[in-house]
């Protein structure tokens, strides 16, 4: 997810920064979606030696420039990303926030709270979390809460497996 810190919009009463995200595989294949976008925004390729101890977590708060497309979609215009590269020099924003959050890594589900309600929904409809039974909710004392997807399935701590 991208925050744009220049540009603020109305959210359910709240005002908060632009967000944009863009749903890609965590993979790092050749011809990879995740693989190309990072290439772009670095403006090379990776050697193998990146490749072997490449982290997403180190993009967190990393300036990029985000290009922005419009489509008409059920009746709406919609923004979506259509290409991430470097910064410009003039154009560089300090990272407003640093959120990391993997359905695989139970010690990010904290994070949930964070995380804007239609990413939120978009992770709660992924498959992942369907087969895990998780739905992440936010709570008014804003704790997320995590829950089987189906009554009478196992609990969290007796579903994964270790």
């Amino acid at each position: 997810m991208f925050e744009f810190p220049e540009e603020t919009i109305e959210i359910d009463g709240e005002m908060t920064f632009r967000q944009l995200s863009i749903k890609v595989t965590k993979s790092m294949n050749e011809k990879a979606t995740l693989r190309k976008l990072l290439i772009s925004w670095r403006g090379r390729d990776f050697t193998p030696e990146e490749m072997s101890d490449f982290e997403l977590t180190r993009l967190l708060g990393v300036p990029a420039t985000v290009s922005v497309a419009h489509r008409e979609s059920k009746g709406k215009t919609v923004a979506f990303i259509s290409g991430i590269s470097k910064p410009m020099r003039t154009n560089r924003h300090d990272a407003s926030r640093k959120i990391y959050f993997d359905l695989n890594n139970e010690s990010t589900w904290q994070k949930a709270h964070d995380i804007p309600k239609w990413i939120l929904e978009t992770i709660n409809r992924s498959a992942e979390a369907v087969e895990k039974g998780l739905v992440f909710s936010l709570m008014k004392n804003d704790e997320p809460q995590y829950q089987p997807d189906e009554p009478g399935m196992p609990s969290i701590d007796d579903s994964i497996p270790f």
